[in-house]
């Protein structure tokens, strides 16, 4: 069966998303057994849900620029990311082959014109990457066959050979830093291009853009932890000198022992979950843990199996916080177009 995103469902989801990552942190350094990632949610709503992601899905879209036009894919990697409004929401997140994504906003972002790629935005460049990439690579390559729309934002990409890579679209199109293009493993709200030239810079926040960036690349600077164990605390305490008031999650992943680790503005208690502690079939339900769960430690054993209601009442908290008003029968069709992506296992 043939998904499909009416055109109300991405009129909606434009206007959700339109400065929802206006002032996140991400970097990135390399132990010997892998690589970390810190990542600042900065934004006004703070629920949201740890989702195992399944491999094998089929992904039928069809896009408001041509409703005619369908596009798809099948997911080849489980993933877990941490989404805004249930599944396929995802902000940040880590998948099988250790591909580790982090989405933030850029106000100078220039969208591609139309052409022949599948259009996607923000949300959906983060879950095709968790689902189809395993290395830089591949998600240069994915250029070829998508492109954004939709919302400003770039992106922050580790994976497991030890390399790390800022994706922009800018004036030329789509400009990747990595390699000796990407001396400092940082992204926050600029341009990544920018950053030699200036900075920091004089405002009355202390934590404009640049000035979180300096900020981590001084911390950056000093003595790291020689393993994951020292890490953890070691990353936490350079999200938190450039966390605010509006700072809703802080998130730690971990390509060595496999571990998301995070705190919320609501439950600031250490949390962790494991990747191997999960079944990516996609004959398996998606599993969801709310974010905001009270506890903490290791959560893996705590994720319930995916539930409708609760999917269909945080898009409707979701959407009446941000002042969209939708009918019982939209909101059900939002959430019932991605409850109906298709298994391509064969079910033994």
């Amino acid at each position: 069966m043939i998904v499909r995103i009416t055109l109300i469902l991405l009129v909606i989801i434009a206007v959700l998303y339109p400065d929802f990552i206006d002032a996140c942190t991400a970097f990135s350094f390399s132990l010997e057994e892998g690589q970390i990632m810190g990542c600042n949610l900065d934004f006004g709503w703070g629920e949201g849900y740890v989702v195992v992601n399944k491999r094998n899905l089929k992904k039928d879209l069809v896009f408001v620029e041509d409703e005619n036009e369908q596009f798809f894919w099948i997911s080849q990697y489980g993933s877990i990311s941490y989404n805004f409004a249930g599944q396929e929401h995802p902000w940040c997140g880590m998948n099988e082959a250790g591909l580790m994504v982090c989405m933030l906003w850029l106000n100078d972002t220039v969208l591609p014109e139309a052409d022949e790629r599948m259009p996607v935005r923000g949300i959906t460049w983060v879950q095709y990457q968790l689902d189809n990439s395993a290395t830089i690579q591949e998600v240069i390559k994915s250029d070829e066959d998508i492109r954004l729309t939709g919302e400003k934002c770039h992106f922050f990409v580790c994976d497991i050979d030890g390399n790390t890579a800022v994706f922009e679209y800018l004036d030329d199109g789509l400009v990747c830093y990595t390699d000796e293009d990407l001396p400092e493993r940082i992204l926050t709200n600029h341009p990544y291009g920018e950053k030699v030239e200036n900075t920091t810079e004089n405002t009355d926040s202390p934590l404009s853009s640049r000035n979180r960036f300096s900020i981590v690349s001084e911390m950056l600077k000093k003595t790291k932890p020689r393993n994951t164990k020292g890490a953890v605390p070691y990353v936490y305490n350079i999200l938190h000198s450039v966390s605010g008031k509006s700072t809703k999650w802080n998130v730690v992943m971990s390509q060595a022992n496999r571990n998301l680790y995070f705190k919320t503005a609501e439950n600031n208690v250490y949390r962790r979950v494991n990747m191997n502690n999960f079944n990516y079939n996609c004959f398996e339900p998606v599993m969801m843990l709310d974010i905001n769960a009270k506890g903490g430690g290791d959560k893996s054993k705590h994720f319930l199996k995916y539930d409708h209601q609760a999917s269909l009442d945080i898009f409707k908290r979701f959407s009446t916080w941000w002042g969209i008003e939708l009918s019982p029968e939209q909101s059900e069709a939002c959430i019932k177009t991605i409850e109906d992506f298709e298994c391509q296992e064969e079910m033994n």
